[in-house]
């Protein structure tokens, strides 16, 4: 088995946190994966994060349309903590959202879309990296 598969299960049936290095704690419902360019942050459906340069510290500004293609990565837990570099924000609409070093996170679409392109990103939108 492959070492990103054995992070991946770890990360759905692991206890509040796994470390991948030791010094990386991530919530249950995240994994992180090796890649050969890095370590990328996803989630349980393997859709990697992004981060929106548009967003202020702490504030998601990607709301109503923008949060339809950009879809927040809200926690799976009724009671989720902050864990290591993970935060939760809460957004206009009152929900939580996970966010890494205070920049919340969101997905592409809802799985249905292929991966986002240049002209998708429009230069604001960053695969999330350590």
């Amino acid at each position: 088995m492959r070492a990103h598969t054995l992070i991946a299960l770890a990360a759905l049936y692991a206890a509040p946190a796994l470390a991948l290095d030791g010094n990386t704690a991530v919530p249950v419902d995240i994994s992180m994966i090796q890649e050969k360019d890095g370590i990328v942050f996803q989630n349980t459906f393997a859709q990697p994060f992004y981060v929106w340069d548009k967003d202020a510290p702490g504030k998601s500004n990607c709301n109503a349309h923008c949060a339809d293609i950009w879809v927040p990565v809200y926690p799976t837990a009724q009671n989720p903590e902050a864990i290591g570099d993970f935060t939760l924000v809460v957004r206009a609409d009152g929900y939580k959202q996970w966010a890494y070093k205070g920049k919340p996170l969101y997905t592409f679409g809802y799985g249905e879309h292929e991966p986002p392109t240049a002209k998708d990103t429009m230069n604001q939108w960053h695969i999330l990296k350590p």
